[in-house]
């Protein structure tokens, strides 16, 4: 089986990722949450209902990623598979899988535990999300 427009999918990632910031930035404007010159992400999402909005859009964004995440995946274990490649490099391909997964969590931390609330563990999602999607990256 195959799908003609899978490239679509990182560019819906990345416009779905823009408009949830701009949402929850246009929200907090309007409520006078944040100052309207550069606030931080973050601070855009700490305030109900911004923060519901924000969680559940990165959410999403999260489960588009891990969906890429897969199909990349697949993608090149197909093409390992075509040639004879050493059985380390099929299991950097798997690692490289675990490693974005974990980066998506990372921002389901991240949109699901505000700033303001729990700090402590919206900081390690974001060095998880940040962290582990650079490695991620550097794989790819």
């Amino acid at each position: 089986m195959s799908f003609k427009y899978v490239y679509v999918l990182p560019i819906l990632c990345s416009i779905w990722f823009i408009l949830t910031f701009i949402t929850t930035y246009v929200i907090s404007i309007y409520k006078k949450d944040v100052a309207p010159v550069f606030p931080y992400i973050s601070d855009t999402g700490t305030w109900s209902p911004q923060s519901c909005i924000f969680g559940l859009m990165l959410n999403t964004g999260a489960l588009l990623m891990v969906l890429i995440f897969y199909i990349r995946y697949r993608q090149v274990k197909y093409l390992l598979n075509k040639d004879t490649f050493k059985p380390s490099v099929k299991k950097l391909n798997q690692i490289a899988l675990f490693l974005g997964i974990t980066a998506a969590f990372g921002v389901c931390v991240v949109g699901n535990f505000q700033e303001s609330n729990v700090f402590l563990v919206h900081v390690l999602g974001a060095i998880v999300a940040f962290g582990f999607g650079s490695v991620y990256q550097c794989m790819q």
